[in-house]
Formats: C-alpha cells, structure tokens, sequence
C-alpha cells in the first residue's frame, strides 16, 4: 500500500499586516486501484488543516478522489493530515515572504487558541496549547538566531523551517474538543 498521493491547491487571503481572513483548500486525491480510505483519508485533509486557524472570515474545502491504476492507498501515519498541512503550511510560509513577515509571528498571530471557536467543527476548543509549543519550540532551537538563515562559511549556509499541525480528539462530553498541538 502506499500513501494518498494527492495534488492540493491552496489560496490564502490575509491583510498586509498578516491576519488570515481566508483558507481555500481544493484538494485531488488519487487513491488507487481500490477505495478502502478514500472518503476517510480525504476529509481529515480538511478537518485536519482547518481548524490550526481560527479566526477566518470564511474557510472552504472541496476536491475530488479518484480512482486509479495504481496501488491502492492506505491508512499511512497522518491520514491525510500529513498532505494538507504539508500544502496550508507552505503556502503560509510563502505568504510570510510576500509579507516580509517571520514565519513564526504570523503563525502566532493566527493560530487558533484556547476558548475561540474552530470554523471547521463550530465548537469551542477547550484545551488548546499550540501557541505555546510554537514559543517553546522557537526558544530550544535558537530561531531568532538562525532566522531566515546562518552563514555557517562563505559557500556554506544553514536554514531553518517552521510548519505546525494539531491534531483534534472529540470526547463523548458534548460540546467538548481537545486539541493536542506539536510544532517542528
């Protein structure tokens, strides 16, 4: 089995100051020969990538799976939220760039936090620690000191990159979501 390969096409739309109003996520799966996880691995691409920010003014997901010649695709670690965070998080590195923002400051600035609500599932997140992983991770790695790169020799440079996912867990308490969040 192999993972979903998938082709995503992501529009951000945010204000020159880098508050994201907007996340458009289209997205064309290709699940192979058989269909086992396409539904499933499809929909967390969306579930799974949408709810990191929260406070949009409007948030789509839409594609399509198709069925293929190939090996059919499996339940891979991730499940679909590895290929669309992959694809939301570099399209925010890019618009940091267009911005002449750090990516870690506009990630900050719009992650969703604790007691706002998700525009995927319209609940309120109750435990939410996202932005204090991203602060955690930013001051073990020295990022303001390897931030965008270090010359380490005139024809040697090191870079260093920030991406973000979370991961939502529904409880059987009404009402009630934990988002457990991580940070590389």
């Amino acid at each position: 089995t192999s993972r979903h390969a998938m082709k995503l096409n992501i529009k951000v739309g945010a204000d020159k100051d880098g508050t994201i109003r907007v996340i458009d996520i289209d997205a064309l799966s290709d699940t192979g020969a058989y269909g086992e996880h396409a539904s499933t691995t499809f929909g967390l691409v969306g579930e799974k990538t949408l709810p990191m920010y929260g406070n949009l003014n409007a948030a789509r997901f839409k594609g399509n799976v198709v069925y293929t010649n190939k090996t059919p695709a499996g339940a891979l670690r991730g499940y679909g939220a590895t290929q669309g965070c992959f694809a939301v998080e570099s399209t925010i590195n890019k618009l940091a760039a267009k911005l002449n923002m750090d990516p870690v400051d506009i990630r900050l600035k719009n992650i969703i936090k604790e007691g706002e609500t998700s525009p995927a599932y319209n609940k309120e997140l109750n435990s939410v620690a996202l932005d204090r992983c991203i602060k955690k991770g930013k001051e073990l790695i020295n990022w303001d000191e390897k931030y965008p790169y270090k010359e380490i020799s005139p024809t040697k440079v090191r870079i260093i990159a920030d991406s973000t996912k979370t991961n939502v867990e529904y409880f059987n308490t009404p009402n009630v979501m934990d988002v457990a969040g991580g940070h590389l």
